[in-house]
């Protein structure tokens, strides 16, 4: 089967494109989060194991990140979320 060959200015392309670097950023500002001694010890290992998963399994490790954080925090949900590279369909309970 040939793949289709996609044009940069193809509408499905950009987002496509837009939301890898998206994940991207988002996964560097996790792995930040990692090596910061303001971060509890209990964050940064939960963080640690979660990055270690395979890719696929990843954004459950984060979701459970950003709960543990949340919890021991306090940092407002909604920019827990955005640390982690959650949507707000997440839940920081």
């Amino acid at each position: 089967m040939k793949r289709r060959r996609r044009h940069p200015h193809d509408e499905e392309t950009r987002n496509a494109l837009r939301g890898r670097r998206i994940t991207s950023s988002m996964l560097r500002m996790a792995s930040l989060l990692m090596y910061d001694e303001l971060v509890p010890a209990s964050v940064r290992d939960a963080l640690k194991s979660a990055l270690s998963r395979p890719a696929h399994e990843q954004k459950a490790g984060l979701t459970s990140v950003a709960s543990l954080l949340y919890t021991e925090t306090g940092i407002d949900c909604g920019d827990v979320l955005e640390l982690m590279g959650l949507t707000e369909a997440h839940a920081c309970t």
